[in-house]
């Protein structure tokens, strides 16, 4: 079992906690670094391997494959939670599928859970009106480092215009249409927000603990969230005059009711000896006293951090 809590990205917590058991898929795993923008397109080139090793002049079969055998219905971004519900996921995914033949590598795919996220593309099997199969597959980045493996083989059977049911060996989940293009974030999202204050948590001294939350418009796979906060110093426990911060940024990998990001990496332009990477996490734009609030959720149990408006 884990335990966390989502005081600003702080060694320890004032937070109450609670704990869950959050399972991994191993077998559906792609990745991304959250320094930079892994924007993603599916790659419908097909027997290169063969275009490569023919003769100058030569073309064979290779001009006469299909262009594309998936269906338009299929075709566009798909997002689903494979672990945890709708409203508080623990693990997600999502497919962005191509047009492309046989064995192209018509489908990139995110993955998120607690503390890991993963990239990559998919090789097209086979396609018909009800299902798209897909095997073989690339691993392009993993955060962190070598935590991601090739996704095994994967079927996707569409059951409405915009519902899907995704299958990889014993599991299973639902997945629905979801935006894509460069701009996916929601508007209520984007801006900069600040920590609500909390006396209850953090006591007369509530003022220097800080945090500040940015977000910005881009694609899937690139760092749209980053996020800055401060800390008083301690010694045995006991509070001294200096502040220190820490900075992190995080890569988008699920847009819709919530923003669904990768774990929180380090931003070197502001990083302390006590900073910590952090979680994978799920965000929400809710109202508190008619004003906008953000709620910042890691991808296990635990009370989210509470933003306004900046």
């Amino acid at each position: 079992a884990a335990t966390a809590a989502t005081e600003p990205s702080r060694p320890r917590s004032g937070r109450p906690r609670r704990t869950a058991l959050v399972a991994g898929l191993a077998a559906l795993a792609v990745a991304a670094a959250a320094t930079l923008t892994y924007t993603f397109w599916p790659d419908t080139s097909v027997g290169e391997d063969d275009q490569r090793n023919r003769a100058p002049g030569s073309t064979g079969d290779v001009a006469a494959r299909p262009a594309g055998i998936v269906p338009a219905a299929f075709l566009g971004a798909w997002e689903g939670v494979v672990q945890g519900s709708q409203e508080h996921p623990r693990e997600t995914a999502r497919f962005e599928i191509g047009q492309g033949a046989v064995g192209a590598k018509s489908a990139v795919y995110v993955q998120v859970a607690e503390n890991r996220l993963c990239m990559g593309r998919s090789r097209l099997v086979s396609a018909d009106e009800d299902k798209v199969v897909l095997g073989e597959s690339d691993v392009t980045t993993s955060e962190p480092a070598e935590r991601c493996v090739p996704a095994a083989h994967q079927t996707l059977t569409l059951r409405s215009p915009d519902v899907l049911e995704w299958t990889s060996g014993a599991a299973k989940a639902t997945f629905r249409k979801a935006p894509t293009g460069t701009e996916v974030v929601p508007a209520r999202f984007l801006g900069t927000w600040s920590r609500i204050p909390a006396p209850e948590v953090y006591g007369e001294n509530d003022d220097r603990y800080t945090s500040q939350v940015t977000i910005t418009q881009g694609p899937v796979g690139s760092p749209v969230i980053s996020v800055l906060d401060g800390y008083p110093r301690t010694v045995d426990g006991v509070l001294l005059d200096e502040d220190w911060s820490c900075g992190t940024t995080a890569v988008l990998a699920g847009v819709g009711n919530l923003l669904v990001v990768g774990p929180a990496t380090r931003d070197t332009n502001a990083w302390d000896r006590e900073c910590q990477e952090g979680l994978s996490r799920y965000l929400r734009v809710d109202k508190l006293n008619g004003k906008d609030r953000l709620l910042v959720y890691p991808m296990l149990d635990g009370e989210p951090n509470e933003y306004h408006r900046s």
